[in-house]
């Protein structure tokens, strides 16, 4: 079940990262004026540093995405550890046989 979530967790991080891809390509682009992407390719007689950076940055932005999904979905549905449980008193299933309940 766990590993289901994490690769909930992960998909939706592939999501959010293209939505901030789209997002913030749309926005940047417009603002600072930088032609599309197609446009510089299909100009442009030899590739750039720019003409790299915008073929890479859709790919980073969702590898990011992903990573960060999977690590947020695995640091929140870790396991609590028995003895953090037991320091707090909470009771362990240890202690509720033991009890006989």
């Amino acid at each position: 079940m766990r590993a289901l979530k994490i690769c909930l967790g992960v998909f939706i991080g592939l999501i959010a990262g293209i939505l901030g891809f789209i997002a913030l390509g749309t926005i940047l682009l417009t603002f600072f004026s930088i032609p599309k992407p197609a446009e510089i390719y299909r100009y442009a007689p030899e590739k750039s540093f720019t003409g790299y950076f915008l073929i890479l940055y859709p790919i980073a932005f969702m590898i990011f995405g992903s990573v960060a999904g999977g690590c947020l979905t695995i640091f929140l549905t870790k396991p609590e550890s028995k003895c953090i449980i037991s320091k707090h008193g909470a009771k362990t299933a240890d202690k509720l046989k033991s009890e006989g309940k």
